[in-house]
């Protein structure tokens, strides 16, 4: 059955069958014979949810129903499950646990993190979906139906601030007789991971490991454990160790079952799947920075670029992944890396060719010029002698040749470099251009050249005017001090995302 979810209002639903802790989704799976295993748990669904208007919840899904991260313990109520797929008529117990503690909270206790008497957690439902409740927790309605606050719960041992509600029959003696559902509440905060010196190991997972037959007798369905990381100060596109995780950022699967994971404290995320082709991909931030008048994106996705799942072709062009998975597999390596935009000190062209500028520019950077490709408005070559000549050129600078206004603003970063270097200024400099993402300004500044040496004039109606017009904008916008990837994510703005498969901005 394929199924539409969102992170905002992915229920987690959480099989009995090899149950995860952690932020994961558990689906059906099935047993080494192919048989179905649906008859091992309760039908139909659960969820935890929130009071209308109460503004408990701080991802919502898009009927403002379903919710996985609330504002406080007190904010967490639990429902019989959409109307149209509510739980059998019976009697019910509720529990707050630790994630991974399924299959122990029922017998030892261990992992039961509810404080009060079961008896203060039973209800009931009838025949129509209705819930039936007479204990001393706080109820509400919800278009027309009772919720039940969860609360009083101990606070979670799960360093990512999970908690995994439980819903099981009077009487359940394991799994199979439970539904189980991931949230989390504001109180969990994520500190601040200190950054990992460059070049140390890269940070792996551990593999998911089958020790005999689950309690339901079915082989693990598989799992996908995905990782956001800041690219700097590598910027490789690929995680080698250098890198912080980004925590909160939605990653996408879909296929058989579709919905989101979000990313942990540490950037990681796992989800649990039953066997099929999946398609993962990173949520688009949609929020942009202001800078010479053009609205930037303020994050840019950089990686991956280099596929670390050790699975042939799953990574592909566009930076997605396509996975075919199979019961007992263990998959790590889904890797995304990104990088916000800011402030660089860049000064523009107009300063290189005053008296402030002249007076910084050497000798080494007037022979650093002449072995790039730059062009007089004629299409000529320019090759600087003098300060005085480059000081002269760069006014001249004139877009009826586009060739011509790409080569002074080439310049002016060519010298940006040079002596932001000499300050130290960055490690790594790098900068947005347009359609192609965060380049490196060693290599933008060689592929501008490039692009010159093969195009000399390009007025009106030449084929490669647009592209060298992209190139220099992209040399503008960093001479006028922005458009930069900035060196850690502590100077990035929060991202803002919209649904999955929303149009990346810029």
């Amino acid at each position: 059955m394929h199924r539409a979810l969102t992170w905002s209002a992915l229920a987690f639903l959480v099989a009995a069958c090899g149950g995860s802790g952690g932020l994961s989704q558990q689906a059906a799976g099935t047993s080494a014979d192919g048989d179905s295993l649906a008859a091992c748990r309760l039908s139909h669904a659960v969820f935890t949810t929130f009071v209308p208007g109460s503004g408990g919840c701080l991802a919502g899904g898009p009927a403002g129903v379903n919710c996985n991260h609330y504002a406080s313990k007190e904010a967490v109520y639990v429902s019989g499950g959409p109307a149209s797929a509510a739980l059998g008529a019976g009697t019910y117990v509720f529990d707050v646990i630790a994630p991974g503690s399924e299959h122990t909270f029922l017998t030892t206790g261990e992992g039961l993190l509810s404080s009060d008497p079961a008896s203060a957690r039973t209800f009931t439902v009838d025949a129509d979906g209705s819930l039936g409740y007479a204990g001393g927790h706080a109820t509400s309605t919800r278009d027309g139906r009772t919720i039940i606050a969860v609360a009083p719960f101990a606070d979670t041992p799960n360093p990512g601030g999970v908690y995994t509600l439980a819903v099981c029959r009077e009487g359940a003696t394991g799994p199979c007789d439970c539904k189980f559902d991931n949230f989390k509440t504001e109180s969990a905060v994520c500190p601040p991971p200190p950054p990992p010196p460059c070049g140390a190991p890269a940070a792996s997972c551990p593999a998911a490991t089958c020790s005999g037959e689950t309690a339901c007798g079915c082989e693990p369905p598989p799992q996908v454990t995905v990782m956001k990381y800041y690219d700097m100060p590598c910027l490789d596109g690929a995680l080698s160790g250098c890198e912080r995780g980004i925590a909160g950022w939605p990653i996408d699967f879909a296929d058989a079952q579709a919905g989101t994971v979000l990313t942990g404290c540490d950037g990681k995320a796992t989800v649990t799947l039953p066997p099929d082709h999946y398609r993962f991909s990173e949520r688009v931030a949609v929020n942009t920075v202001s800078c010479g008048g053009r609205e930037l994106p303020a994050w840019v996705q950089t990686g991956n670029k280099v596929n670390q799942t050790g699975i042939e072709g799953a990574l592909k062009g566009d930076m997605t992944y396509e996975l075919d998975l199979v019961s007992g597999q263990a998959v790590t390596g889904v890797n995304f890396g990104n990088v916000c935009l800011g402030p660089g000190g860049g000064r523009s062209l107009g300063f290189w060719a005053n008296k402030n500028g002249q007076a910084l520019v050497t000798d080494d950077d007037l022979a650093y010029l002449r072995g790039l490709h730059l062009k007089n408005l004629d299409g000529t070559d320019f090759d600087p002698g003098t300060k005085a000549e480059l000081s002269a050129w760069l006014r001249g600078g004139n877009a009826s040749n586009m060739a011509c206004m790409l080569s002074v603003q080439l310049a002016a970063s060519a010298l940006n470099l040079r002596h932001a270097r000499a300050v130290g200024l960055f490690d790594v400099v790098a900068v947005y251009v347009e359609g192609e993402g965060v380049v490196a300004m060693e290599a933008l500044l060689q592929l501008a050249s490039d692009e010159l040496a093969a195009h000399p004039v390009t007025r009106g109606g030449a084929a490669a005017r647009a592209w060298q017009e992209r190139l220099k904008d992209a040399f503008d916008l960093a001479n006028a001090g922005c458009g930069y990837a900035q060196p850690d994510p502590a100077s990035c703005p929060a991202p803002v995302f919209c649904g999955a498969g929303c149009p990346k901005p810029g």
